[in-house]
């Protein structure tokens, strides 16, 4: 309230503004009925409102958090759902780094490409 009164004093176009933009009147009081200390002066067609800013700018909020609110947990919920599949991916990487080291490691005397491709495969493991 205290705010409004100082906007009020200082700027009473830019109260206007708002109670048009959110057509309301006053800020505790709407001064449609009666005219008061948080009524801005030339504003006839902003003062004709019936509820009070507060009670309008209150819901506004309360709306844009509600929404806030939904866009978070939907936020949550993905970077839960990627972590979940980065760790996933790392554990299948793992395993298949792994078995591709066994593999190698088996055929080592077979194939004189083994040594190259156990040194490649190694690399990829963050274990050296």
């Amino acid at each position: 309230r205290t705010a409004w009164l100082q906007h009020l004093a200082a700027r009473p176009d830019a109260i206007c503004a708002i109670q048009s933009h959110l057509q309301c009147s006053g800020f505790n009081l709407s001064c449609a009925e009666v005219h008061h200390s948080e009524c801005p002066q030339d504003c006839d067609v902003s003062n004709s409102f019936t509820e009070p800013c507060y009670s309008v700018a209150y819901d506004v909020t309360v709306q844009y958090f509600k929404l806030l609110t939904v866009w978070t947990v939907i936020v949550m919920v993905l970077a839960a759902i990627s972590a979940v599949a980065c760790w996933t991916l790392w554990y299948w990487l793992k395993g298949a780094i792994q078995a591709a080291t066994e593999e190698l490691q088996r055929r080592d005397g077979m194939d004189p490409h083994v040594p190259r491709a156990l040194a490649v495969v190694r690399n990829l493991s963050p274990e050296r």
